[in-house]
């Protein structure tokens, strides 16, 4: 399982962003980023996400 879809996955169970960071110990700004990229391109895949987010 990538990190994009840990993060979709939470995010369907209602985590907030800080919540998420904080779980995963991550930097809330990338985790805030992830779940932008999930929410506004919800018809891609989780690893065309990856891509997107890798490519910058």
């Amino acid at each position: 399982m990538t990190l994009t879809a840990v993060i979709r996955n939470l995010l369907g169970k209602g985590y907030s962003q800080d919540s998420m960071a904080e779980i995963l110990d991550m930097d809330k700004e990338e985790v805030r980023k992830i779940c932008g990229q999930i929410q506004e391109e919800q018809k891609k895949t989780d690893p065309q996400i990856h891509e997107t987010l890798v490519k910058g």
